[in-house]
C-alpha cells in the first residue's frame, strides 16, 4: 500500500471541505493542507511530495519523550542503523524503543518518522489486546 492509497480518505476530505469553485484550487489546497500537516521536510519542493506519496506507507514510529531526545542527542552519525548501535539494541533489549518496529531503519529515518506517545501507551496496548478494561488506572 502506497502513502497515497494510505491518506486518501484524508486527502480526499480535504478535497471535499474546500469551498473553491475550481476544481483543480481545491486539489491543490487540499494537498498544500495536506503536506503542510504531514510533510514538513519537503518545504514545498513539489516532486519530493508526489515521490513521497508514491512510495510505500511505513507505520509511524511510536516513541516517548524520553526515547525520541536520546535520538535526537546520538553523537555518532545519524545514518547508522538503530541496530547497529549497541546501546540502542540494549536498551530495546531492557523494553525501551519498543514502538520502533524496523530496527534496520537508520536513526535520521526513525527521527523522521514517529509519533508521540505516553509512557503507559504500550501497557494500554498489551491491555487492550489481553482484553483488559483500559479505562481503569494503570
Amino acid at each position: 500500500m502506497t502513502n497515497l492509497e494510505f491518506y486518501k480518505d484524508e486527502i480526499n476530505n480535504l478535497i471535499k471541505d474546500n469551498e473553491s469553485p475550481y476544481s483543480v484550487d481545491r486539489i491543490s489546497d487540499a494537498f498544500r493542507v495536506f503536506s503542510n500537516a504531514h510533510l514538513q521536510e519537503f518545504n514545498g519542493k513539489s516532486e519530493n511530495f508526489i515521490e513521497w506519496l508514491l512510495r510505500d506507507h511505513k507505520e509511524t514510529n511510536k516513541l516517548t519523550q524520553v526515547e525520541i531526545d536520546c535520538l535526537k542527542s546520538w553523537p555518532f552519525s545519524q545514518h547508522d542503523s538503530f541496530q547497529s548501535s549497541n546501546f540502542y539494541t540494549l536498551m530495546k533489549a531492557l523494553g525501551h524503543f519498543r514502538g520502533i518496529l524496523d530496527v534496520s531503519l537508520t536513526i535520521n529515518e526513525i527521527k523522521n518518522n514517529y509519533e508521540v506517545v505516553s509512557e503507559d501507551y504500550f501497557t494500554k496496548l498489551e491491555n487492550i489486546k489481553k482484553g483488559a478494561d483500559y479505562d481503569k488506572k494503570i
